[in-house]
């Protein structure tokens, strides 16, 4: 029985430290790329998106890129999916 009790301890201590690596690991985003992220989810271009926030195209598609690249997305609609499920933005 104290066996049982420890082999439970042991194993919700092991899970409790994975599942704080797996939010360490998540990614967090600038508020600015949260706003490309927001108005790419509502079908506004880059170069829309740079006329609202009143930055170019170019540093539009670089926030673009680098909330891509934390959320580990391929395109634009899979980063804006992935920031919705995590919460980062809302409709």
């Amino acid at each position: 029985n104290a066996a049982m009790e420890l082999l439970a301890l042991y194993a919700m201590n092991q899970l409790m430290r994975l599942r704080s690596e797996e939010k360490a690991a998540q990614a967090v985003l600038s508020a600015r790329e949260r706003e490309v992220l927001t108005w790419a989810a509502i079908g506004k271009t880059a170069w829309d998106t740079g006329c609202i926030l009143s930055i170019s195209t170019d540093t539009v598609n670089k926030h673009m890129a680098s909330a891509m690249r934390k959320l580990k997305a391929y395109t634009k609609t899979q980063a804006v999916a992935e920031s919705l499920r995590r919460g980062e933005i809302q409709l």
